[in-house]
């Protein structure tokens, strides 16, 4: 039997969910604790996009919907972990699994793919890691047949890179820190947000620790790391209009790179600087805000800015329906009523003086 106290397997709490929707999301964290096959999880998963969509439906706000299914994405992968553990008779308490990501700040919308590691514990890394990396490769193939994309750009715990001690997991973050490598920089943008899922969570605090403290005491870093969060410039011309692509004679705007992710990069970045232990957008733009002495209004803003452009991805890839969705974070601009694309236009802006504020601070 594996520690309940020190192992977690992903329990389903109902009680901060509105009475509305406390029923079905229930029902979905019983059919997924009960799961002993991948098949079972699979009807599970969909379930969960189901009632992300039925939810959205009823007018729920963004940061509402992304972290409800964030947390059933956390019960899949538990019993998932679990049930691939039991068959192996491995020791949850002896391993962590990491979420990575916008699975790591509690940000996933329908569409998602993995981004996951495993922390083990062992005096022998090199002897016990194989069996570690068979149980974490499971996981991640049951994870793919339940609708949760393989990475493409391997950061799975099924890869030899991300299957590692708490020691080696160190020493990998202490690089990139030292280092400061495109690569690394694009690392850490990942990795950074992270947070423990399921197997003994206190196997993480190290990492989490490291992250908090380490990076803010390295300037060099955090202005690479600006560098790299202003690699893009935002999509709005010198006239303010957006600037958007041709694909089938529509003009389109891609909502999570140009939209989202440079909310995401400077709530990352001023994190970094300022020691906030939070990997949420939400929270880390309210503790920045703090540290800053910023405006009310301007904090409320870059909140306000980021959840819409949520709201907007989450909106699209709903349209989808049960359907595969090549272009889930893709939006015709010329489909958006007047007041959407007005709003879409002001989170850019808010987007945009964010960047100037991080050029201002780090750019020199």
């Amino acid at each position: 039997m594996m520690a309940a106290a020190s192992a977690s397997v992903g329990a389903i709490d109902t009680s901060s969910v509105g009475s509305l929707f406390a029923e079905p999301f229930g029902r979905i964290g019983s059919a997924i604790a009960a799961a002993g096959r991948v098949d079972q999880l699979a009807l599970a998963a969909q379930g969960i996009r189901t009632f992300a969509r039925d939810v959205l439906g009823q007018g729920v706000g963004a940061r509402q919907v992304t972290h409800l299914i964030s947390r059933l994405n956390d019960a899949v992968v538990a019993r998932m972990l679990q049930n691939a553990a039991g068959d192996r008779h491995l020791d949850l308490t002896q391993a962590c699994w990491l979420a990575f990501g916008s699975h790591g700040r509690c940000e996933q919308t329908m569409v998602t793919d993995q981004d996951n590691g495993l922390i083990f514990n062992s005096e022998n890394p090199s002897r016990d890691r194989e069996r570690w990396l068979e149980l974490a490769r499971c996981v991640n193939e049951g994870l793919s047949a339940c609708g949760y994309t393989p990475c493409g750009g391997q950061v799975m715990a099924g890869n030899p890179a991300c299957c590692l001690t708490v020691a080696e997991w160190c020493d990998r973050f202490a690089g990139w820190i030292e280092h400061g490598a495109p690569h690394d920089l694009m690392e850490a943008c990942i990795y950074f947000d992270l947070r423990p899922v399921a197997g003994h969570l206190q196997l993480a605090q190290p990492l989490k620790e490291m992250v908090t403290r380490q990076p803010g005491s390295v300037p060099r870093f955090l202005k690479q790391m600006a560098g790299n969060a202003l690699r893009d410039d935002v999509p709005l011309s010198w006239l303010g209009a957006i600037e958007t692509y041709k694909m089938a004679g529509r003009a389109m705007f891609d909502l999570k790179h140009h939209g989202t992710m440079p909310f995401v990069d400077a709530a990352r970045l001023y994190a970094l600087v300022y020691g906030i232990e939070y990997t949420d957008t939400r929270r880390r733009f309210e503790a920045i805000a703090h540290q800053l002495k910023v405006p009310g209004q301007e904090s409320e803003a870059w909140v306000r800015g980021f959840e819409y452009l949520q709201l907007l991805r989450l909106q699209t890839q709903a349209a989808c329906g049960t359907q595969p969705c090549e272009n889930a974070n893709v939006i015709d601009v010329g489909s958006l009523n007047d007041i959407d694309r007005r709003m879409l236009k002001e989170s850019l802006r808010v987007a945009r003086r964010l960047q100037q504020r991080m050029q201002l601070d780090y750019g020199r």
